[in-house]
């Protein structure tokens, strides 16, 4: 035996009581414009942060002074390089160890 059983939804403006609501429209946009514009913000001072605080740091990583200003083999390949980096360890063994 099949039976039908037939539903009926009317729509409303109104919440139903209990119900939230949601912002829409203008509403919604207000509240997440804050949102949208500390995003933004985000996206450009990383950038700017990295550049200014860990790129100096990270581009001579180990090197001493006198080792980032000295001439090094290969620095002739490239004459006006966009930027350089000079990473360096220090290797407690005599260099007939290292490189035999």
């Amino acid at each position: 035996m099949l039976t039908m059983i037939r539903t009926h939804k009317t729509v409303s403006d109104q919440p139903m009581p209990g119900q939230a609501t949601l912002p829409s429209g203008p509403a919604k946009r207000r509240r997440l414009r804050p949102i949208l514009i500390g995003l933004a913000g985000l996206v450009l001072c990383v950038p700017l942060l990295y550049y200014r605080l860990a790129w100096p740091w990270l581009s001579h990583w180990g090197a001493q002074e006198d080792e980032i200003q000295k001439a090094l083999p290969g620095d002739e390949l490239v004459p006006n390089p966009a930027f350089v980096t000079t990473k360096a360890i220090t290797i407690a063994a005599p260099p007939a160890a290292i490189y035999p």
